[in-house]
């Protein structure tokens, strides 16, 4: 760990016996030997997981500036447009699923997709 000094959890003291703890510190520091960094992949866990809704939500609280009717456009468009990426990792969103979105609204109403994509853009 590069001279590091690093802790970690292996679960709380009275639901582990001592001979698990001893045995599950031991798999740790042989994979902290290894090069593996478990607070670096909880924490890239934790990013890989953040939805589309979060970041959603994030945009329109960091931006104490935005009229009424656009926080209502950016929920609207969550909730309708992006129904079915509301919930799912961001990261899950590839350039082909946003083209054949785009394309489907774009059947539907040009306007409302160009003003779609400009919402996904922005967040």
């Amino acid at each position: 760990m590069q001279g590091k000094i690093r802790r970690a959890t292996i679960g709380p003291c009275d639901a582990i016996d001592i001979k698990t703890a001893r045995d599950l510190a031991r798999e740790k520091i042989t994979e902290m030997a290894k090069g593996v960094n478990h607070a670096a992949e909880a924490k890239r866990n934790k990013v890989l997981a953040v939805t589309l809704r979060q970041v959603a939500e994030s945009y329109i609280r960091d931006r104490r500036n935005l009229k009424p009717r656009t926080t209502y456009s950016i929920n609207r468009h969550i909730n309708k447009s992006f129904r079915d990426w509301a919930c799912k990792p961001v990261n899950n969103v590839t350039r082909d699923k946003v083209l054949a979105r785009f394309r489907e609204l774009t059947d539907k109403g040009p306007a409302q997709a160009n003003q779609a994509f400009r919402i996904l853009r922005a967040i």
